[in-house]
């Protein structure tokens, strides 16, 4: 099953990291003089900064990972661990004993040890680690258009919405509530079937089968460009720039979130994961009044 797919590789990568670390631990030179801050392993194609990276290679403050068809799992000094699934981009860093996680795109599994002190970095969200009696551990998804989802299976999260300042607690108890959807700015013209978002970056066909909502008209997305989204139909707005927002697919239940177990949630971030590689927002709890 897809949502299965990324739990077996990363459980497989665990077995494998768990050789390294007998076979090739830390040396001295390592955590003396060049001072990483952990170590990959994969096995099948990673770059760190745009240069080919075998498993065993040591990941320094500031190092960019970029996955391809298979995930890595990013072991850290102190014990923690980072999972990045296919076709997905972080960059690591120390600022003193915090470790700062940038998702640069696509999902990650995490699982932080008691006592890390973790801030994540996801479009315009800002994740800091509530409570570090525990292990903070779950799933976290970058999409394409900048929505982020999170879901958790311990520990908790503090999340800040940089863009309008707003502030809410994730945990795994948080109920599947999607955030209100970024709105962009493209341009159409009225009998056409494109829509065009000159900042846009998307992934190839990744919009595919999900809507477009501009100025109260939407319409199903047959196919996507870098900037451009084809519709089904066309468009009886006149032709000019609006602001849209895109919608997407919801499995049944998640809406509401009634009856969902934990384990459910973390399945259900993966499927959105494999199925549309854009996300659906991020999971909400209880808004804090701060």
């Amino acid at each position: 099953m897809p949502n299965s797919s990324f739990h077996k590789q990363a459980g497989a990568l665990i077995l494998c990291i768990l050789t390294i670390s007998v076979t090739s631990p830390f040396s001295s030179a390592e955590v003396l003089g060049s001072s990483p801050i952990g170590k990959l392993a994969t096995a099948g194609s990673v770059s760190i900064g745009g240069v080919s990276a075998p498993t065993g290679t040591a990941v320094f403050s500031g190092d960019s990972v970029s996955t391809q068809e298979s995930p890595v799992l990013v072991t850290f000094r102190e014990g923690s661990s980072v999972v990045l699934a296919q076709r997905a981009a972080a960059t690591f860093s120390r600022a003193g004993k915090k470790l700062v996680v940038h998702a640069d795109k696509g999902a990650m599994d995490f699982n932080f040890i008691p006592g890390e002190d973790v801030s994540i970095q996801a479009g315009r969200y800002q994740f800091v680690v509530s409570s570090r009696d525990r292990a903070n551990a779950g799933e976290l998804a970058l999409a394409a258009d900048g929505r982020v989802v999170m879901s958790l299976t311990s520990g908790s999260f503090s999340a800040l919405d940089t863009t309008s300042g707003a502030r809410l607690e994730v945990s795994p108890a948080s109920v599947p509530e999607p955030l209100p959807q970024q709105t962009l700015k493209g341009s159409l013209t009225k009998g056409r079937n494109t829509f065009t978002d000159q900042t846009a970056n998307w992934t190839a066909d990744s919009l595919k089968g999900r809507t477009i909502t501009v100025s109260g008209e939407t319409h199903k997305i047959k196919s996507n460009t870098l900037m451009t989204i084809i519709i089904e139909g066309i468009w009886k707005l006149n032709t000019g720039t609006y602001g849209y927002s895109l919608g997407a697919a919801v499995a049944a239940g998640a809406a509401a979130g009634v009856g969902l177990s934990i384990a459910a949630k973390v399945a259900l971030v993966a499927a959105f994961v494999a199925g549309a590689s854009a996300g659906i927002g991020i999971w909400q709890a209880t808004k804090s009044p701060r």
